[in-house]
């Protein structure tokens, strides 16, 4: 009996606390803008679309037991043109993926 009730519980809180180590797509996008920021030079206007696979977050398992999770945004970036070496929003633009 006891060993049942340690199955049941170990099934219910396992998973609980194994996804609470990844982080969800609420906390993924302040370092989707800071990521973007640093390595783009004009900024999105918004996030279309968040997991666009359907599959939610993905593991993808690398060398030497590494852990990567993927997550997928579709966002849009107006057309830009340069004045004064800033960007300027100058007409409608595209969707990223």
């Amino acid at each position: 009996m006891f060993k049942v009730f340690l199955l049941i519980v170990s099934l219910v809180f396992f998973p609980v606390l194994a996804k609470s180590k990844v982080p969800s797509y609420q906390e993924m996008e302040s370092k989707l803008k800071e990521t973007w920021d640093a390595q783009i030079p004009v900024p999105y206007t918004k996030i279309v679309k968040k997991d666009l696979l359907g599959k939610g977050i993905v593991l993808l398992r690398g060398k030497k037991r590494r852990r990567y999770y993927l997550y997928t945004f579709l966002v849009y970036l107006p057309r830009y043109k340069e004045e004064n070496k800033q960007p300027v929003v100058a007409g409608k633009g595209k969707i990223l993926q």
